[in-house]
Formats: structure tokens, C-alpha cells, sequence
């Protein structure tokens, strides 16, 4: 349905060193992942991995991080801050049943 949340990355470029600055808009958006298989030949719900993260040349880096990886980033600088803040309101409002999902996709 689009974004919940948005957020700036602002960082200031060097004149004297020349490095460029640059800006982000970040937009946060949620999505409920199924990754129980229920298909019809197995006999209990198996959990499954999520599906493989194909990056483009711009995203090289990117990959599925749990909460506690996501944690240790943003401590590192690996990530934008208050990233876990953003993570923690989207599930407080999906727990409350302010941000529902609309489509059922399943892997």
C-alpha cells in the first residue's frame, strides 16, 4: 500500500578533501513474509528460509539481517540511524492492527 514511514540520510560533503555529499529519502515500508510451508505433501508445517536476495549493481550489499544483526550495525554505522527505532514502531503498529498487510504472498 506504500511507505509508513520516511525518513533523510544527510551526509556533508569535504570541500577540502573533495569528497561529495550526498542525500537519501528513505522510505520504510512493511511486509508480512510467510515462510511456513503448507503445501498439501507435507504433513507439518516446516519452516523455510526467505527467499534469495538478488541486489542490483547499486544494492551489492544487500541481504535479509535479523533484528540483532540490524542492532550491531547500527552501533557500527553500518546502517542509517534509529533503523531499529523505525523497526520496532512498524511492528507496534502491525501488532496493534494499524499497519495491516493487504496481499498474501507465500514463498
Amino acid at each position: 500500500e506504500g511507505a509508513f514511514c520516511t525518513s533523510d540520510s544527510i551526509t556533508h560533503g569535504n570541500a577540502e578533501t573533495g569528497k561529495e555529499g550526498y542525500h537519501f529519502l528513505i522510505a520504510q515500508c512493511f511486509a508480512e513474509l510467510n515462510v511456513v510451508d503448507d503445501s498439501s505433501n507435507s504433513n507439518s508445517s516446516q519452516p523455510r528460509p526467505p527467499p534469495t536476495v538478488k541486489p542490483a549493481d547499486d544494492a551489492a550489499g544487500a541481504k535479509w539481517w535479523t533484528l540483532d544483526e540490524i542492532r550491531i550495525g547500527e552501533a557500527n554505522k553500518e546502517t542509517v540511524p534509529n533503523l531499529v527505532r523505525v523497526i520496532e514502531r512498524a511492528e507496534a503498529l502491525y501488532q496493534c492492527g494499524m499497519l495491516p498487510t493487504t496481499h498474501s504472498v507465500t514463498t
